[in-house]
C-alpha cells in the first residue's frame, strides 16, 4: 500500500491527530491495567464469600467468574467415534469454496458482501 499525496500542512494536521489517537490508546491501556489491579486489590480484600458490600456511597458486587464445560478436555475424554449422540453434524458453509464457484459479479449484484466499518490504526 502506497501512502496518498498530501500537502505539508495536512501531513502536519494528520501526525497531531495521530499522535493524539496513540497517546489516547496508550492511556486507554493503562487505564485499563490500573483498573484491573485496583479490582484484584478490592476482590483480595473483601470477606470471603461476600456478595456485595455497601462501601460509604457505592454497592461493590461481587459475581463469581462464569463456570462453563472445558470442551477441549471433554472432546479429548469422550471422542465423537465413540460417543456421537454428545456431538451434533451440522453444515457449515465453506467462504472459500463459494468465491471459487461463484462469480464475484454475481456476489455484488445480490447484497452477499457485508464491508465492516473502516479503521485507522497508527503505528
Amino acid at each position: 500500500m502506497t501512502a496518498t499525496e498530501i500537502s505539508v500542512e495536512d501531513q502536519q494536521a494528520y501526525a497531531q491527530m495521530a499522535a493524539r489517537l496513540s497517546d489516547l490508546d496508550a492511556q486507554i491501556e493503562q487505564l485499563k491495567e490500573q483498573r484491573d489491579q485496583v479490582a484484584e486489590l478490592l476482590l483480595g480484600c473483601l470477606p470471603e464469600g461476600a456478595k456485595k458490600v455497601e462501601a460509604g456511597d457505592y454497592t461493590i458486587s461481587v459475581r463469581a467468574g462464569a463456570r462453563r464445560l472445558n470442551t477441549r478436555k471433554i472432546e479429548e475424554q469422550f471422542p465423537a467415534a465413540q460417543y456421537p449422540t454428545m456431538y451434533q453434524q451440522k453444515a457449515v458453509l465453506i467462504t472459500e469454496e463459494v468465491k471459487r464457484q461463484v462469480s464475484e459479479a454475481f456476489l455484488e449484484a445480490n447484497g452477499l458482501f457485508i464491508v465492516g466499518r473502516p479503521s485507522v490504526s497508527v503505528k
